[in-house]
């Protein structure tokens, strides 16, 4: 029983990977496309997974920079200017992207809505 869980956890995995790489290269390349493919299928998991690329890149940024502080033994609550530049840098990615996403979804939702 176990092994079959672990089977069909295995290929679960590997088919929401392929999906969330191929949605991922689908927003640089035709963006409005796979909006619309994504909706049709009403596949709830890529939408939370690409709706959800800019916090991913937030809270990676954050682990970044909280993994540095560490390594180089920062005193807590002593924040420099790389610090402040890595917290900058990874709002406005993410920022970015968020509007990116943002603009094609209300593109997609603005074109199919009867």
């Amino acid at each position: 029983m176990p092994s079959k869980i672990l089977q069909y956890g295995i290929l679960l995995s590997l088919k929401e990977g392929y999906l969330f790489c191929r949605n991922s290269l689908g927003l640089l390349e035709h963006p409005f496309k796979t909006f619309r493919t994504i909706f049709r299928e009403q596949d709830r998991s890529q939408m939370l997974l690409v709706f959800g690329i800019p916090a991913y890149i937030f809270v990676g940024g954050l682990g970044l920079i909280w993994a540095g502080r560490r390594l180089i033994d920062a005193p807590r609550g002593v924040w420099g200017f790389w610090t402040y530049s890595g917290l900058l840098v990874s709002f406005f990615i993410s920022l970015g992207i968020f509007f990116y996403v943002g603009y094609w979804l209300w593109q997609v939702i603005k074109k199919t809505k009867p």
